[in-house]
């Protein structure tokens, strides 16, 4: 089955549940799971990366673009589902160098810059910093450096935006802080609200 050769309007639950298999399929990858699947050995955690960024991101890549080609027929469960998925990219690209490279180097970091307005992927940002700092510094100083990309491809920008748009939405509030916290863990001096 080529499901990028599905129309979204007519197989929308098709598509939430393909969403939801690749989701479910990356957080396999998550170091929680991985210490409760009793894999422990570095070279043991390195395979088991491996094979997740074979068997899951590079087979999703095509249809996580094409979906994101037509973001805006996307719609409820599958929209949620959809914006899940990314969040779920952005946790796990810094505990393996290929799946980081392969997924920075794609046409799915468009949907990553292109979705920071949302509030959703902005405060993972910031849950995420925190746990790569707890898993190591490797972790912690490779999520760094894919933060800042994505600064650099529109982070701010974004946030200016969204001040500008709506300042006194409890919405935006919470965007605005948790945005200015990212920002700070990274080092990048904020815009002021």
């Amino acid at each position: 089955m080529q499901p990028h050769t599905l129309q979204i309007s007519a197989n929308d639950k098709i598509h939430f549940e393909l969403v939801n298999v690749i989701y479910y399929s990356t957080l396999l990858a998550l170091p929680s799971i991985i210490r409760e699947l009793g894999i422990t050995a570095p070279v043991d955690k390195c395979s088991h990366h491996e094979m997740i960024f074979q068997k899951v991101i590079l087979p999703s890549s095509q249809y996580l673009t094409f979906l994101f080609s037509n973001r805006y027929n996307l719609k409820g469960h599958l929209l949620n589902s959809f914006k899940y998925e990314l969040d779920a990219l952005i946790y796990i690209i810094p505990f393996h160098r290929r799946t980081q490279e392969y997924v920075l180097a794609s046409p799915i970091v468009m949907v990553f810059t292109s979705n920071l307005s949302t509030s959703t992927l902005n405060v993972n940002f910031h849950v995420s910093l925190s746990d790569w700092k707890e898993e190591g510094p490797e972790a912690a100083q490779s999520g760094t450096r894919i933060l800042q990309a994505l600064i650099s491809e529109g982070f701010e920008d974004t946030l200016e935006q969204r001040l500008m748009s709506d300042k006194n939405g409890l919405f935006v509030d919470k965007f605005i802080k948790d945005s200015v916290l990212t920002l700070q863990s990274l080092g990048v001096n904020p815009i002021k609200p």
